[in-house]
């Protein structure tokens, strides 16, 4: 583990339009929050700086001033055809020089406990990729070192971060053990936030 805590950015993928959900995933309501607000908070309270949620305009529209008051600016993605990737390329836009790392998170995995952030960001450092593990299963969500940000600005929009694992070095990919099924939990219908909605 680095002696000294890295400084690490989140990017929320917040900008899928939930069609299965029938609307937006970051706006489903968790005990009376919605998902996003829910993770934005759990990312401060760990000391992700900063935090970069991308968002659709329907998304932008709801939760823009509310974001605002906790300090957090909205990253607009008006090309949601491009996909997730190109999620990920408009937060890497506003991230800091200073940033030695970022988690990145989509929005429908809202159960994920904030210890499973801490171990994460704890072990974070500019030269690896961090995938936690649960039941020897790799899960949400990925953090990884500013060595590889121009990478991912490399990747091909149509396949998605295994593309990065699969062109590094294996002693670059570190999996962490957590106790943490939620993991694996992603939302994608109203039965399913049914399900995990009191857990």
């Amino acid at each position: 583990m680095p002696d000294k805590r890295c400084r690490v950015a989140g990017i929320i993928l917040a900008a899928g339009m939930g069609t299965r959900m029938g609307g937006p995933k970051a706006l489903i309501q968790l005990n009376g929050e919605t998902a996003l607000l829910r993770l934005c908070r759990q990312m401060q309270n760990i000391g992700l700086d900063p935090i970069l949620p991308v968002v659709n305009e329907t998304v932008e529209t709801e939760l823009s001033e509310q974001l605002s008051a906790m300090g957090i600016s909205t990253v607009l993605n008006e090309d949601l055809d491009l996909g997730p990737l190109h999620s990920i390329h408009l937060g890497l836009e506003r991230i800091p020089d200073s940033t030695q790392a970022m988690m990145i998170l989509p929005v429908d995995f809202p159960r994920i406990r904030s210890t499973t952030f801490s171990t994460l960001i704890n072990a974070a450092s500019e030269d690896r990729i961090l995938l936690p593990t649960h039941g020897g299963r790799r899960g949400h969500p990925p953090v990884m070192g500013r060595e590889f940000f121009d990478q991912v600005r490399g990747l091909d929009l149509d396949g998605g971060l295994r593309q990065l694992y699969r062109e590094v070095a294996d002693d670059q990919i570190v999996e962490l053990a957590v106790d943490d099924p939620a993991i694996h939990w992603n939302v994608n219908t109203a039965s399913d936030l049914e399900r995990f909605k009191w857990i």
